[in-house]
């Protein structure tokens, strides 16, 4: 890299003078900026690379807190015009005080002339790795998102900012006490639609944003408004409910085209959330929601209805003074959706992951307590005489006729993150009956319902009471073949006892 000896400032191009102080660059493996105090942060480690400069760990030096530092690149330091935004960056964050997006903790500038915002520190994977790793999410979980990332915008939009650059990779995911919380990060070509003309910079024929998120208006170079962030977050919600862009051309210009003149694909059925993509996605403004608080109550309308949990109350610092809340996100599964892909890990070796179910019985009783679907004493009585039954939590109180299993199966959907079969046929495709051995499915109740191809991997979708239950986990990995990977689904038992009768118990078995 090539580094200003005076002020420290990092280039990531060939330059041969420093934009800041004009002195001339030397070449030089170690990042001058860590090991260095700035406005009281200690610069631990560089973790990353942005559109305006690294990012570094960084330590307070009087708190012992952990925060990100932002430091703008060289040489972008000598344009007026982008460091302006860089500032105006700073700036519009400070003004946004929400849970769901990254908060400032100061900004300025060194007397050496670096430019610096610090940040909290966010640790997790963003939204593009995420939908990169897994593809198509759960629908719960799609939902919870797409809530937490419109009541950030709403936060935002009320105080006339306008994000402009909604995309995957500028959503963060974290998580804390089981539950996934969402950080809307980089708000580097920020629209300030209450501030100075010249503050928005903004110029006719440059457009800012990334193509494959653009709505039709920003493509067009028409007025910038709010709606512009609910149809990338419609672009954002469909990709995580399909597993790819709504137009997934390589070519920018074709792909800006496309979001101007063409429809999106229709998606499949998911209880509703479908519409809320496919409004957020009208080619125009005046047929979107009308606000980010619009999404959020549609989504909490499809939550009710589903007898899931609606949301979840998170205070930031300044309002927890104040004694306000922000209604931010739904209780999301990023624990215990670790906990099943740790059952649906790979076949490398023939034993199973260890047991995550301990300790869940206990947090799904109080899921339950919480959304008011049984009683706190209910959950003492049934808690009462588990250990004398050897039945899961869930299953005691269904028969005990303290909760229907329909409502059990969408809480433990939203708990586990796994999605919930409902047969749309009675019979199964005889090869997909394959993929299981006759016993297995007859004496652990485990069917397969779906088959798919992933690479050098086949994905066995598997319907089952429990897919918690180490016995039944156990037996399924031990006996599907080396490129084989479960993925489980839950089921009610009655319809799951159903299919097996047609599709096993009535068939006569094979020589």
């Amino acid at each position: 890299m090539r580094v200003c000896p005076k002020c420290a400032a990092v280039y990531r191009e060939d330059v041969a003078f420093c934009g800041v102080d004009g002195t001339q660059l030397v070449d030089q493996v170690d990042d001058p900026v860590v090991g260095q105090t700035i406005h009281r942060f200690r610069v631990l480690e560089c973790i990353g690379s942005g559109g305006m400069g690294n990012v570094y760990r960084v330590e307070d030096t009087e708190t012992g807190q952990i925060h990100a530092l932002k430091v703008m690149a060289g040489e972008l330091a000598a344009n007026r015009t982008i460091v302006r935004r860089f500032e105006l960056e700073a700036k519009s964050l400070s003004r946004v005080r929400h849970p769901n997006v990254v908060a400032v903790r100061a900004f300025g500038g060194t007397k050496e002339g670096l430019r610096f915002l610090v940040m909290e520190h966010v640790q997790g994977l963003n939204l593009k790795d995420a939908l990169d790793r897994h593809a198509r999410f759960p629908a719960a979980r799609a939902a919870s998102i797409t809530r937490q990332l419109a009541s950030g915008l709403s936060a935002a939009h009320a105080v006339g900012l306008v994000h402009r650059d909604l995309k995957p990779a500028n959503v963060m995911l974290t998580s804390e006490a089981g539950f996934e919380y969402v950080k809307l990060l980089d708000f580097g070509v920020v629209y300030d639609t209450e501030g100075p003309g010249d503050t928005r910079m903004t110029r006719t024929g440059l457009l800012m944003g990334t193509p494959g998120y653009m709505a039709p208006e920003q493509a067009l170079d028409r007025d910038i408004t709010a709606s512009c962030d609910l149809y990338a977050l419609g672009a954002i919600l469909y990709e995580m409910l399909a597993g790819r862009r709504i137009f997934p051309d390589p070519n920018p210009v074709e792909q800006l085209v496309r979001h101007v003149k063409d429809p999106p694909p229709p998606l499949r059925d998911v209880g509703g959330l479908e519409k809320i993509a496919m409004a957020l996605l009208e080619k125009d403004p005046a047929d979107r929601p009308s606000s980010a608080d619009e999404v959020v109550l549609e989504i909490d309308r499809l939550n009710s209805r589903s007898l899931r949990p609606s949301r979840q109350h998170v205070r930031s610092v300044a309002e927890r003074d104040r004694n306000r809340r922000y209604e931010a996100q739904s209780p999301s599964s990023d624990l215990f959706a670790s906990l099943s892909r740790d059952l649906e890990a790979t076949t490398d070796s023939p034993r199973p992951p260890k047991n995550p179910r301990q300790g869940v019985g206990g947090l799904l009783g109080e899921l339950l307590v919480q959304m008011g679907m049984i009683t706190p004493s209910a959950l003492e009585e049934a808690l009462a005489v588990q250990p004398t039954t050897k039945h899961r939590l869930g299953r005691l109180l269904v028969e005990r006729g303290a909760i229907t299993e329909d409502r059990l199966l969408n809480a433990l959907s939203r708990q586990l993150g796994l999605d919930i079969w409902r047969p749309t046929a009675p019979h199964i495709h005889p090869r997909v009956l394959q993929a299981v051995p006759r016993e297995l499915a007859t004496e652990h109740r485990v069917l397969p319902v779906a088959l798919k191809r992933e690479g050098e991997t086949e994905l066995v979708y598997l319907a089952a009471k429990d897919p918690l239950d180490q016995t039944v986990t156990s037996a399924v990995q031990a006996n599907l073949p080396n490129n084989a990977q479960p993925v489980w689904l839950l089921a009610r038992e009655a319809e799951l006892e159903r299919a097996l009768v047609k599709n096993y118990l009535a068939q006569p078995a094979s020589a």
